[in-house]
């Protein structure tokens, strides 16, 4: 799944207005964004294998340091500690923010179940079983889904925050068109060159929708 992690980062947004948007961007792909790491350094292994779903090239041969049920917990616990260890901002509640951006970590493998194939490993080793309801094999409806969970996170995002200006009123709807058109480039679009560019690639696009998520965020209170 793709831009329906961003949707629940829109929408948990209102649960707390003095986490910046970007910031929960990069928390609900942070399971991404390390994988994407690994996948450089060679340590979680993903091959590009067309029909493997009808959606989805990617065959996801080993990542249970990202992808695992286990790690994912792991994962939303650290960001929850390393939340409560850092000093709120005025007005925000150090308990609830931490919570928040937990929540916004172990939310990627929940989402991650409804289109994946059984893949996605419970804990490790290679006999751990793997869960995926495999909604990549009917396309159609992965892109309808994501982009109703996306849509819901901007109207919540929407009508929970007041534009300061023009880009303010207009910046985070165009950004929104922008993604459901990307999404749909991702699903119906030609499978990728090679491993190293899906990883590369996907690793900066992450920072850079995060950045541009910060800074739509600040033009509106």
């Amino acid at each position: 799944m793709f831009i329906g992690h961003y949707g629940v980062a829109l929408g948990l947004k209102k649960a707390d207005k003095t986490i910046s948007l970007g910031l929960l961007f990069l928390a609900v792909q942070a399971v991404d964004i390390f994988w994407t790491i690994l996948v450089l350094l060679g340590i979680e292994k993903v091959e590009i294998s067309p029909g493997i779903t009808a959606a989805n090239p990617l065959d996801f041969i080993y990542y249970p340091f990202t992808h695992s049920l286990l790690m994912s917990f792991v994962w939303a616990g650290l960001a929850y500690l390393l939340f409560r260890i850092l000093p709120a901002k005025a007005n925000g509640q150090k308990s609830k923010g931490a919570l928040i951006m937990g929540i916004a970590v172990l939310s990627h493998f929940l989402l991650d179940l409804l289109v994946h194939r059984p893949d996605l490993p419970l804990v490790f080793g290679a006999n751990s079983p793997k869960l995926g309801l495999g909604l990549w094999n009917y396309p159609a409806a992965a892109y309808l889904l994501e982009s109703a969970i996306f849509l819901v996170g901007v109207w919540i995002y929407l009508k929970s925050t007041t534009a300061a200006g023009k880009l303010g009123k207009y910046g985070m709807p165009i950004f929104a068109l922008l993604l459901l058109v990307a999404n749909m480039l991702n699903l119906f679009g030609p499978p990728p060159p090679n491993v190293q560019m899906v990883a590369a690639s996907g690793l900066v696009l992450y920072f850079l929708l995060a950045g541009a998520a910060f800074w739509l965020d600040k033009k509106r209170t």
